[in-house]
């Protein structure tokens, strides 16, 4: 089982970190900041950014369109995945609303998706998270999607799961991964943490680490 986090992984940019840039203003900064400095959790700094954010999802959809690449090797990643019949799920700290805009833009097939959701209203734009009811004692507070209760339900599904990632969020993932691929601030933690892991820069580079090695297994 393929398990991969969305933002600065499957995306060249992180669409939440851009979207805010773009869009927010000094008090934005400050949650920011608070979150940076670890004196805000991810759920709340979340919720904080996008209550204070004011566009339409009009606008927010073709924001994403416009501005979020995905990596140029990951069509051919889920190429792969299906030509080995390996399944693939997103699981995000983002937002399914970008993650669909995206795969629709590309022409991918939309793998399952585990994220959370942005509802856009005439008062302003609303989190519905994946877990309503955070139960986390990670150092970075909780999210608002649990990544290590997917890892772990696919694990008792499928038995052996990977897990590709980049970000803070997807350390909880990798945790309980039993094969990892990570790269930035994910790839810094495994080292820091004595986590097993191997190290990719990009999908390209990982069609040749992950799946070469499976192409070596089927031919045997």
């Amino acid at each position: 089982m393929l398990v991969a986090d969305f933002d600065g992984t499957i995306t060249r940019q992180d669409s939440n970190a851009l979207l805010v840039e773009v869009f927010g203003g000094q008090y934005n900064q400050e949650i920011e900041r608070l979150y940076i400095a670890g004196q805000m959790g991810t759920r709340e700094a979340m919720a904080k950014h996008f209550a204070n954010l004011h566009l339409t999802e009009q606008q927010y959809i073709d924001f994403i369109l416009r501005e979020i690449e995905i990596d140029p090797g990951f069509p051919e990643f889920c190429r792969n995945a299906q030509k080995y019949g390996l399944p693939l799920a997103v699981v995000s700290g983002g937002y399914v609303n970008a993650i669909e805009a995206v795969f629709r833009r590309e022409g991918l097939p939309l793998p399952a998706v585990h994220a959370n959701r942005l509802v856009f209203t005439p008062q302003g734009i609303r989190n519905e998270f994946y877990h309503e009811e955070p139960d986390c004692a990670m150092d970075f507070g909780p999210c608002g999607n649990c990544k290590a209760e997917h890892v772990r339900r696919y694990k008792q599904e499928y038995g052996h799961v990977v897990f590709i990632g980049d970000g803070l969020t997807d350390r909880c993932g990798a945790r309980w991964a039993d094969t990892v691929f990570a790269k930035g601030r994910l790839a810094a933690y495994c080292e820091e943490n004595d986590l097993p892991y191997t190290k990719f820069e990009d999908f390209a580079e990982l069609n040749q680490l992950f799946f070469g090695r499976v192409s070596d297994e089927y031919s045997c």
